[in-house]
């Protein structure tokens, strides 16, 4: 892909690209889907509208075709 000037890039790019939502990141090596579980329970028991994505559970570009712009994505990464 390189010698022709193709992009490479992951699948969590290529989804973020095509979003206009707020995100919230969460890497690491120990701890990961409990903190992105638990940001994601706070906000939306503080009345903001998120979703934990990425290893957690749905996966960040099956999300896109569905994306609520309104809601605050936390993605856990690695």
């Amino acid at each position: 892909a390189a010698v022709f000037g193709i992009e490479v890039i992951g699948e969590v790019e290529f989804a973020l690209r095509r979003l206009n939502n707020r995100c919230i990141g969460v890497t690491g090596t120990n701890g990961k889907t409990t903190t992105t579980l638990l940001i994601s329970h706070v906000l939306n028991s503080s009345g903001l509208p998120a979703r934990a994505l990425g290893n957690v559970g749905e996966s960040v570009s099956s999300y896109v075709s569905k994306a609520d712009p309104k809601e605050i994505l936390v993605l856990e990464l690695s």
